[in-house]
C-alpha cells in the first residue's frame, strides 16, 4: 500500500510549485518516518527531470508529475541517475566528509539531467560541522541544483539551515490506513488495531510495534503494570530503573502504558472502544479490580511524566515518580 497517497496537502503544494516553476533551491520535508517523505522526494526528483508526458490520473503530482517510464525516471527509481544524489548517514551521523564530497560534485554542472537534485535523508543526523559545510551551498544556491532535506522536525536542524529551506510538512496517516496495511502484512486484526492506534500515524512505527520484538515489549509492559498493583513500591523502583535506561524508547513505552490504562477505564462502559483488543480477557479482569477515579489519577501520572520528559527533567527521576504513582494509585 502507498502511504504517500494520503499526503494530499503536501502533494498539492509540490504540484503547485512545479506547475508555476517556482521551486525553491532547498526544501525540507518534515514528519515522522513512514509517512512517505522519501517516496515523495524521489518522485519530485523525477518530475524535475522527466523526459516524457505524465498520466495525470496516475502521476503523483497529477499533470506535473513524472511519467515514470522514460529513461530519466527509470534511472532515478533505480538509484542510478548521475544527477540525483542521495546522502544518508554513515554510522550514527552524516559526516563532514560526505558533505565535502557532495560539494565537489556540485561544483560541476549536471551531466545529463535538467536539474540536479540532492536528497539528504535523515538530515537531522548531520553533525554541526557537516551542517555548516552544507550551509555554504545553501547560501550560494546554483540555478541547476535543488536540495531536498528529510527530517522529523525542523528543530533537528540548525536554524541557519532551516532559514534557507522551504518546509513541507507531512501529516500523520489515517488509523484506518495503518490497520489495513498491517492486516495486508498478515497481522492479526485485533493486534493491528492496537498498533495502529498508538503509532502516531506512522506506518514504519506501526509495523515495528506489530513485530515480534514490539509485541514482546508491549506484553512485558502490561505484565509489569499488573505486577505493580500486586507487589508495590519495590517493583515500582525496579521498573523505573529499567524504563529510564532507554530514553529513546520512553515515549513509546508511555504510549503503551497510557493506552493500557485507558482500556481499563473504558472497557466497563464502552468495550468496543478498547484498543488492546487482543488482550480483552486480561483488560476485563484487571479493570474490575481498579476504581475509575484511580485509573484517572494514573493517567494523569503518565501525562505528567510526558510533560517532564518534554522539559528535559531527569529521566530516572521522572520514571521513578511515575512508577510510584502507578503503584500507589496516584
Amino acid at each position: 500500500m502507498d502511504p504517500v497517497r494520503h499526503q494530499k496537502r503536501a502533494l498539492g503544494f509540490l504540484s503547485g510549485i512545479l506547475a508555476k516553476n517556482n521551486v525553491a533551491h532547498a526544501l525540507v520535508f518534515t514528519g515522522d518516518a513512514g509517512l512517505g517523505k522519501r517516496q515523495a522526494a524521489v518522485h519530485f526528483a523525477m518530475a524535475r527531470n522527466c523526459e516524457g508526458t505524465p498520466d495525470p490520473e496516475s502521476a503523483m503530482f497529477g499533470s506535473q508529475g513524472p511519467c515514470g517510464v522514460c529513461g530519466s525516471c527509470r534511472k532515478i527509481l533505480s538509484g542510478n541517475h548521475p544527477d540525483v544524489l542521495f546522502v544518508e548517514k554513515r554510522g550514527a551521523s552524516i559526516k563532514i566528509e560526505q558533505i565535502r564530497d557532495l560539494l565537489s560534485v556540485l561544483a560541476m554542472r549536471p551531466s545529463e539531467g535538467k536539474t540536479r537534485v540532492v536528497l539528504i535523508s535523515g538530515a537531522g543526523d548531520m553533525t554541526a560541522s557537516s551542517s555548516n559545510a552544507l550551509l555554504k551551498a545553501l547560501e550560494e544556491p546554483s540555478d541547476t541544483t535543488c536540495f531536498v532535506l528529510l527530517a522529523g522536525q525542523k528543530s533537528e536542524l540548525l536554524p541557519t539551515v532551516v532559514s534557507r529551506c522551504q518546509e513541507i510538512r507531512f501529516s500523520p496517516l489515517p488509523v484506518s490506513f495503518l490497520i489495513e496495511s498491517l492486516e495486508n502484512d498478515g497481522v492479526d486484526p485485533d493486534l493491528a488495531h492496537a498498533c495502529a492506534f498508538i503509532a502516531s500515524g506512522s506506518l514504519d512505527k506501526a509495523r515495528a510495534l506489530a513485530s515480534d520484538q514490539g509485541l514482546a515489549r508491549r506484553n512485558w509492559l502490561v505484565n509489569q503494570l499488573c505486577a505493580l498493583e500486586d507487589q508495590g513500591m519495590g517493583q515500582a523502583l525496579l521498573l523505573a530503573e529499567f524504563l529510564a535506561k532507554d530514553k529513546n524508547a520512553a515515549q513509546e513505552d508511555l504510549n503503551w502504558i497510557r493506552t493500557w490504562l485507558r482500556d481499563l477505564l473504558v472497557s466497563r462502559y464502552a468495550p468496543q472502544r478498547v484498543i488492546n483488543r487482543d488482550l480483552m480477557g486480561l483488560v476485563n479482569s484487571r479493570s474490575a479490580k481498579t476504581a475509575p477515579e484511580v485509573l484517572l489519577e494514573k493517567l494523569q501520572a503518565v501525562a505528567d511524566c510526558e510533560n517532564d520528559l518534554t522539559r528535559n527533567v531527569n529521566t530516572r527521576l521522572s520514571m521513578e515518580n511515575l512508577c510510584m504513582r502507578l503503584s500507589s494509585g496516584g
